[in-house]
């Protein structure tokens, strides 16, 4: 048994898969040729990462807190103001919108995002991500950067390729992953539906967004538009 997950991002510029922890981490560690006190025979963290998979950045950015403030050396203001969600500089929290990736999978599936654990990436040691986990299936939504600076005047700089997070399938069955091309339409329909979230002025539990997410039908549009317009991407 497998699920199929249609991936793609509102902006159509991710560049990578999302690729398997566990399996990036056996090769390499096979490649540095440790034997057999490799850490991925230990039966344990194979578990803890199954279904693991790691979402790789784009384009080389940078943000800096300063203890008062989040700003970036190398983000334009008009791109900072697109992708950057200053939610409390107090205490450097911030949420980086991009890539605003979609995660749209055939069946029911709840997802971890978490913290890139195994990575060098400066996402992993100078910042904290906020976990959260709820059903992709039944909330349709980009999923986005959200963290806090663990200290005061850092700079936390990503690279292509670098680990931005991790996303657990909480699901004994196999993940496929298929790249599709996000079209206006299925821009607008998320883009309706972040609407009534982003101007909700109380917090409503996830089976609100759930109940309302079914009435919509959203998730299988977004599927009938991918297979009506050939929008896979080969």
């Amino acid at each position: 048994m497998s699920i199929t997950v249609y991936y793609g991002d509102l902006s159509n510029t991710l560049l990578h898969e999302p690729e398997n922890v566990y399996k990036s981490f056996v090769k390499k560690e096979k490649s540095n040729n440790i034997g057999h006190k490799d850490l991925h025979l230990c039966p344990a963290f194979k578990d803890y990462y199954y279904n693991t998979f790691s979402i790789k950045n784009s384009h080389y950015w940078s943000l800096n807190w300063n203890g008062q403030k989040i700003y970036s050396d190398v983000i334009t203001q008009h791109m900072f103001d697109e992708v950057v969600l200053v939610r409390n500089s107090s205490i450097g929290f911030v949420t980086f919108r991009y890539p605003e990736l979609l995660l749209i999978p055939n069946k029911s599936v709840s997802i971890e995002l978490l913290n890139p654990t195994l990575s060098n990436s400066d996402i992993n040691r100078k910042a904290n991500v906020v976990h959260g986990i709820f059903d992709i299936g039944s909330h349709t939504r980009p999923l986005e950067l959200p963290f806090t600076f663990k200290r005061i005047n850092e700079k936390i700089t990503c690279y292509p390729e670098d680990d931005l997070y991790y996303v657990r399938f909480n699901t004994k069955e196999s993940i496929r992953f298929k790249k599709f091309y996000v079209n206006d339409t299925i821009r607008q329909m998320t883009n309706d539906n972040l609407f009534q979230r982003y101007f909700t002025n109380k917090i409503l539990p996830l089976s609100f967004w759930y109940k309302m997410n079914r009435s919509l039908n959203l998730n299988n549009k977004i599927i009938n538009q991918i297979k009506k317009n050939d929008l896979l991407v080969k």
